[in-house]
């Protein structure tokens, strides 16, 4: 059972940093008995999700995630259901901590945006549950596939949010253009991909973090090494400021050095505000990125590198 928010966000503070003095907390339940329980909502102009404290009742596991699906069907005041109401399920089943949902043929109905936020309402709120990290979903008892034709696969809150303790209430919906390298890792290739995104975190992050997750269009590959992370990004005057951890200089399989950087360079000067880009790694500007190409310049947008 999910224990209740505290309400006073000063002494929710204290608490998270007492966890982190005494060494973290080593499993979910114990995370998210100090967050609460939360059931996610979209909000009447259908623009961003929004949140309601909750308290699960049932104990099975089956069981609550029936009773949140028909809760989160309920319009809750100035919020909406993100579910359709044509939706419905024909089956759900956990194993392996794993929420299989097979949905009946009008899901398939729904529009692109309506769909994200199905998706972002369900997966947000049962990987809160004790017993489920990740949602699968099936339309008829196919895998579900995006608007490219690729299976969606398997997902986790971290799809939609990467940071545990963001504010509620800041997700929203956006259409970015990205750019991963062809087959031969010799040029670009764009791919527009609509999401949802944590408006409290910046617009350049949530671009550089679709880079290294990796293409959802067949045809496209990674630019980046997968256990990349972002120490750091912030804009000023013009200059997207991007600091990596140390796996950024990892090899990237086949693709060459000046597709990887402006992948990046690329995708983040597509945002109107950003004319060039710096890329450092831990902290340092002077490096030779594989040994052949230097870090230390501000890189500006190039489409010379677009595939013909």
């Amino acid at each position: 059972m999910k224990h209740k928010y505290a309400k006073n966000i000063i002494l929710l503070l204290i608490a998270v940093l007492s966890l982190l003095a005494a060494g973290g907390c080593s499993d979910k339940g114990d995370e998210e008995d100090n967050r609460g329980f939360y059931l996610y909502y979209i909000n009447r102009e259908g623009t961003r999700l929004e949140t309601e404290e909750y308290e699960v009742e049932a104990d099975d596991i089956n069981e609550q995630v029936s009773e949140i699906w028909q809760e989160l069907r309920k319009d809750k005041g100035t919020m909406a259901s993100a579910i359709p109401s044509g939706v419905d399920i024909i089956w759900c089943s956990v194993s392996n901590n794993v929420l299989s949902i097979n949905f009946g043929s009008y899901y398939s109905s729904l529009d692109s945006i309506s769909e994200i936020f199905l998706r972002a309402s369900l997966v947000l709120t049962l990987t809160q549950l004790d017993g489920i990290d990740y949602v699968s979903f099936y339309v008829e008892d196919q895998p579900l596939k995006d608007s490219s034709g690729s299976t969606v696969g398997m997902m986790k809150a971290s799809n939609f949010i990467d940071k545990v303790g963001n504010s509620i209430n800041n997700y929203e919906t956006t259409t970015v253009t990205l750019y991963f390298a062809n087959i031969k890792g010799n040029a670009l290739k764009t791919e527009m991909r609509t999401g949802i995104y944590d408006s409290s975190q910046s617009l350049e992050r949530y671009i550089v973090e679709q880079i290294i997750e990796g293409p959802g269009v067949d045809g496209n590959y990674k630019t980046i090494p997968e256990k990349t992370s972002i120490r750091s990004i912030n804009t000023s005057n013009g200059i997207c400021y991007i600091d990596f951890t140390r796996e950024f200089l990892e090899s990237a399989s086949s693709v060459k050095d000046e597709i990887m950087i402006y992948s990046i360079v690329n995708s983040l000067t597509e945002l109107s505000y950003i004319n060039k880009v710096q890329i450092s790694v831990e902290g340092e500007v002077d490096i030779m990125l594989h040994n052949q190409l230097s870090l230390n310049t501000l890189f500006m947008r190039d489409l010379g590198y677009m595939e013909q």
